[in-house]
């Protein structure tokens, strides 16, 4: 999945410490990880000296939760209230796309019961989605 990822010069990081098993929808968990995962290498800072997109899966009996890290760009706070909404970008100069990754990884997260939130600033983006271990 990541590994057709184009992402020369951002170092992906992986850590994965689950206690015990996770089933779910694996073509929404992918679709997840990748989106999060593309935007913080399209939108990666080539002034810093190691550019990074960190994922990390941990969990307990109740509830699994991913994050993804970047040390990027950032997005702007008068942004935050927009970035799950269809057709919205905010550095077209950077980077192609059409607009719709987040509000996909957020139709995704709502469709398996979970919460996706998020912080921002100039030293990078931290997405955390919280997805339950028994989905109805």
């Amino acid at each position: 999945m990541i590994s057709n990822l184009d992402h020369e010069g951002v170092e992906i990081k992986t850590h994965i410490e689950l206690t015990s098993l996770f089933l779910s929808e694996s073509v929404r968990i992918k679709q997840i990880i990748y989106n999060l995962v593309s935007n913080g290498v399209k939108y990666s800072n080539s002034n810093r000296a190691k550019p990074f997109v960190s994922i990390s899966v941990s969990g307990d009996e109740n509830e699994v939760l991913i994050e993804v890290k970047d040390n990027g760009l950032g997005i702007e706070k008068q942004f935050h209230d927009q970035v799950f909404k269809e057709f919205t970008r905010f550095i077209p100069k950077v980077a192609e796309g059409s607009g719709v990754g987040m509000a996909i990884v957020k139709r995704h997260v709502d469709a398996l019961g979970g919460t996706i939130d998020f912080s921002s600033s100039d030293e990078g983006t931290h997405f955390w989605v919280k997805l339950p271990k028994s989905q109805s």
